[in-house]
């Protein structure tokens, strides 16, 4: 298979589940919330400990009609109620720098965005300067390069992407510290050796050309990864990389795959408070075997290795 047709085909598997998917987990969503506030207030549910790392994940901060946006207000709100709770956001270098160095007496909390949105800049930006907070963008090259379409929008109406002066202009400013997230959003675990190889590698090497910036933590598309796929990313050089695993870190954890907490369009405050809490830390049921068979079987090498950096 040659690498055109190779990445075309990778690239159309990555797209929206289908439709009647959203409901049934925004009710799950709900539920789950509901049973956590339960069990907090009769003690059982009190949330991370005192070395734990917990990793926030969004895409988007829009009013758009889009599955991966969440309303500008809602965003806001969520931020406030982060803040008010004594949560410190801050990117996934630093966070890692924190939970690695140990000895914290809180939980450590990082902040992440994939693929570079435009509304980064007009609006997720902002918001995070009046908390003092700051989050890792992971950027996909083609996409900020306007040479990849991100099939998920069937109909061609991919929102605005940053431009790479945009990116500079962010990372420059310390509100974003730019990750990796390969060339073309490709699901990796289709692509042959070299080709996932280039992906992962030179990611990294573009990025960093690109914003004259270091460039140390890496995030799998869509989340999809397995063991060949932390093994490149360690070979590229990467510190750190972020997988979409539900859950906290925890210091027997692998660093190459991290797990991420996604906040989801639909998740009111209490949602966002029972992810804060762990109340969502498990994957919904069947979620792995449905991926499986969407994308292809993966290994989950934060299941079963501990190559923590210490």
């Amino acid at each position: 298979m040659g690498g055109e047709e190779q990445q075309a085909r990778s690239q159309a598997r990555l797209r929206y589940a289908p439709a009647l998917v959203y409901p049934a987990k925004s009710a799950y969503t709900r539920a789950r919330s509901l049973r956590w506030r339960l069990r907090a207030g009769l003690g059982g549910g009190a949330g991370d400990s005192p070395g734990d790392l917990r990793v926030l994940l969004y895409h988007r901060v829009s009013d758009d009609d889009d599955r991966l946006a969440v309303a500008v207000s809602r965003f806001a709100d969520q931020m406030t109620m982060i803040a008010q709770r004594g949560i410190r956001l801050v990117d996934l270098d630093s966070a890692v720098e924190l939970w690695t160095e140990g000895g914290q007496a809180r939980p450590v909390y990082a902040l992440t965005f994939d693929d570079g949105y435009r509304d980064m800049l007009t609006e997720a930006a902002p918001i995070l300067r009046r908390h003092g907070f700051t989050a890792t963008l992971y950027v996909a090259i083609g996409a900020i390069d306007g040479t990849d379409p991100f099939p998920w929008y069937a109909d061609g109406s991919r929102p605005p992407m940053l431009s790479w002066d945009e990116v500079r202009s962010l990372a420059a400013d310390g509100v974003m510290r730019v990750g990796a997230h390969t060339l073309t959003h490709p699901n990796l675990l289709t692509l042959d050796d070299e080709t996932a190889w280039r992906e992962i590698s030179e990611s990294r090497r573009v990025l960093e050309d690109r914003v004259d910036v270091p460039v140390s933590s890496f995030s799998y598309p869509a989340g999809l990864y397995g063991e060949r796929e932390v093994g490149l990313a360690q070979r590229a050089g990467f510190a750190s990389a972020v997988t979409c695993d539900p859950g906290v870190n925890r210091m027997s954890g692998n660093v190459l795959a991290l797990r991420r907490t996604q906040v989801e369009r639909t998740d009111r405050l209490s949602d966002v408070a029972a992810r804060l809490g762990g109340g969502h830390d498990k994957p919904f049921p069947f979620q792995r075997a449905f991926r499986r068979v969407r994308y292809g079987a993966a290994t989950h090498p934060a299941d079963s290795t501990s190559t923590i950096r210490e």
